[in-house]
């Protein structure tokens, strides 16, 4: 029991550690860090497996930590729709003027200083 818990605090802080860094290059680079975000959600997943007792929790925690199983985790969650550009999503949206009436309109004579 307490290699379980030595074993789930190694393994947060080394994949939080290891995922700070890889999120901080992505963003210098200029790219999106989605990878590394992941792995450190699913690092975190692991540790927290490993502290709790059971045989099926600490193998469901050595499969989180396999990198094949986290591109099928990821390429199972990341939207493969999002466009990036240098970094940041674009996101396709709408625009809608609305005009309230009871407003007053800059062109009436209105002595409230907000509209000057």
């Amino acid at each position: 029991m307490i290699l379980g818990f030595v074993a789930g605090g190694v393994t947060i802080r080394h994949t939080g550690v290891k995922s700070l860094k890889e999120i901080a290059q992505a963003s210098r680079s200029g790219q999106t860090g989605t990878d590394a975000a992941l792995g450190g959600i699913l690092g975190f997943f692991a540790g927290i497996l490993f502290i709790l007792p059971g045989l099926l929790s600490d193998a469901a925690a050595v499969l989180l930590l396999l990198p094949f199983v986290q591109r099928i985790i990821g390429r199972r969650f990341i939207r493969p729709g999002a466009q990036t550009r240098r970094g940041t999503v674009v996101i396709d949206g709408e625009a809608v003027e609305i005009i309230d009436e009871r407003l007053p309109r800059p062109d009436q004579d209105n002595p409230s200083p907000w509209n000057r």
